[in-house]
């Protein structure tokens, strides 16, 4: 606390572990207590003010600050939420006093009519790179397309904006596309995103657009806008869509988005009715640079062997894989232990696998590496028969050597409980791991000894056999002291 411990109060009585701590004031904010207060803040890199935990009493007090500067001169992230009895006044005012030259995150929740003296204020941060405006619960008109654009126009470096909240928030979209070709953000976060054509020349600089919440008619309409970019991150959640549309969407991302330049894709969407097949995911392959992968419909993926194979192949730079199930345990995928294989044996940085797969098919996947990375697998509701599921560990283990648990991914309210089989193979996995463990534990002792034994035997070879005194025996003693410590630390043991 930079303020005066006499200055200051924090309620007592009983509260939940999650309530936020309201502080209050004891008495007025001198001005020595302001100078210790700047001697303090310039350390100041990160600040969050919250609703729930400032009074408007704080509020009063801040304004009472006779510095012209900033309060936190080095200040580089900062989060805002304005108090719901605080005054327009009070918000300007202590925003004022936060904005820093040094300020690179920002994020606020004020009321959509102040963001006029917003697009006064941003000059102040110059350096901002990420934007992020919420508008939770404030009943006001729609913020202007304007206002929004002078906000990011007064921020050259800015390369990512978020914005959420009411349907006013909605203008975020059209207010970039007004921005100046040559410059705007290279990350979007839009929710509430509007339908509508762009201009080609809008989000000149886009290179990360997280959207969610709209038709995919809209999410296809915005990029056939933008003709080709390079995308290298994009994520569509929140869709309902039927079949045609969702394979059309497939299929316009590597249209529009540079099939080299793509990295990350994520598309969550609810789809009755429609089980993702082999061919609705193969214009994806063109997308070679892939590293992160994940297609979520709801009634999951209906996707064989072979063809997981072949579309393995196609993202050899893939870290992160996800096929959701259907979170059915009484349907049974096309696909067994062996697509996981050939995602080990093609993907050989992966370390993140999320599948649906039939492990009651007793399938020997193939190759069995020993410098697989993968370290998570989340096998979604498989059907697995506690008879097989010894079995199922004891392969997963071959093919995986880093794996030291398996997460059944049950919990979406369907279920109660994780079905048995996995429940036996994740404890054979586990008991595995620590039988590992404690054979390398049990090789580096024996190093360990070894050495010791060999310093203990040169030692002894230079002490003299027949005058051999209390020196010599500490001497000795503390060669070999020496040489315990110095074979630990060359093993990196602590026994």
């Amino acid at each position: 606390m930079l303020m005066p411990e006499d200055a200051w109060c924090a309620p007592r009585g009983e509260r939940t572990p999650l309530e936020p701590i309201r502080f209050g004031l004891r008495r007025t904010i001198t001005s020595h207590d302001w100078h210790r207060v700047h001697r303090y803040a310039r350390h100041v890199r990160s600040l969050r003010i919250q609703p729930q935990t400032y009074r408007k009493s704080i509020a009063k007090a801040l304004r009472t600050s006779e510095s012209d500067g900033p309060l936190f001169p080095g200040l580089r992230h900062l989060s805002f939420a304005s108090q719901w009895d605080w005054d327009k006044c009070d918000h300007l005012a202590i925003l004022r006093m936060l904005l820093s030259p040094s300020l690179d995150h920002l994020a606020i929740d004020i009321p959509n009519s102040y963001l006029e003296q917003l697009s006064c204020l941003a000059p102040i941060c110059s350096a901002l790179t990420t934007f992020s405006f919420t508008d939770q619960g404030h009943a006001d008109a729609r913020p202007s397309p304007a206002d929004l654009t002078a906000c990011v126009r007064a921020w050259p470096a800015l390369t990512s904006i978020s914005l959420n909240g009411s349907a006013g928030m909605s203008q975020l979209m059209p207010a970039l596309a007004l921005c100046d070709s040559a410059g705007g953000p290279d990350a979007v976060f839009a929710p509430c995103s509007p339908s509508g054509a762009y201009p080609r020349a809008s989000f000149a600089a886009l290179r990360d657009l997280t959207i969610g919440g709209q038709s995919a008619a809209y999410v296809v309409g915005l990029m056939k806008s933008w003709g080709v970019r390079p995308i290298e991150r994009l994520s569509v959640f929140g869709l309902e869509l039927p079949a045609d549309a969702a394979r059309a969407l497939i299929a316009d991302i590597p249209t529009h988005c540079e099939p080299t330049a793509l990295s990350k894709l994520m598309i969550s969407a609810t789809s009755p009715g429609w089980r993702m097949r082999a061919e609705d995911v193969a214009p994806l392959a063109k997308c070679t640079g892939l590293t992160s992968l994940v297609l979520n419909v709801s009634d999951g993926a209906d996707i064989a062997d072979v063809e997981y194979e072949t579309l393995a192949r196609s993202w050899p730079l893939l870290q992160r894989v996800e096929f959701p199930g259907s979170y059915d345990r009484a349907v049974a995928p096309r696909c067994t232990m062996a697509a996981l294989g050939a995602f080990a044996g093609a993907c050989t940085h992966l370390e993140s696998i999320v599948l649906s797969f039939d492990a009651n098919m007793d399938v020997v996947p193939s190759p069995s590496l020993s410098d697989s990375t993968v370290t998570h697998l989340n096998v979604v509701d498989s059907p697995i028969d506690e008879s097989c599921a010894p079995r199922v560990a004891e392969r997963l283990a071959t093919l995986f050597p880093s794996l030291t648990w398996i997460e059944d991914d049950y919990d979406d309210g369907r279920y109660e409980e994780s079905q048995a089989g996995w429940v036996v193979a994740d404890a054979a996995m586990r008991a595995r791991a620590r039988a590992q463990r404690a054979k390398v534990w049990a090789a580096e002792r024996s190093a360990v000894k070894a050495k010791l034994a060999a310093a203990a035997a040169a030692s002894a070879q230079r002490t003299p056999s027949s005058s051999s005194t209390s020196p010599s025996r500490t001497t000795s003693s503390t060669s070999l002291g020496t040489s315990y410590f110095d074979a630990l630390r060359e093993q990196c043991i602590i026994a």
